[in-house]
């Protein structure tokens, strides 16, 4: 499932928050990395109670800014050559 939720974020080089959802505390963010590579990583922080708490992009061989906050808690996604992301799938749950 975080794996699923973590691919929407990858839904094209573009990656775009449209809709604020839940108690609206997030913020608006836009990466492109066209001009910086092909997309070859994502690191997913993660809060103490497994919650997405900030999130990372791999361009080539940089590293984009956090969106959100680092935490010592991280999943690497890392495509190997000549791997894409095809299809994210994604849902929102309220708790």
């Amino acid at each position: 499932m975080l794996l699923l939720l973590t691919l929407a974020l990858l839904a094209s080089p573009t990656c775009r928050a449209q809709n604020v959802l839940g108690n609206a505390a997030g913020k608006y963010f836009y990466v492109q990395g066209e001009d910086q590579g092909q997309l070859k990583g994502m690191r997913i922080f993660l809060s103490v109670f497994k919650f997405i708490s900030g999130f990372q992009l791999q361009f080539g061989n940089n590293w984009t800014d956090v969106y959100g906050s680092r935490s010592e808690n991280f999943i690497d996604f890392l495509l190997e050559d000549g791997e894409h992301v095809i299809k994210p799938k994604c849902f929102y749950l309220s708790v």
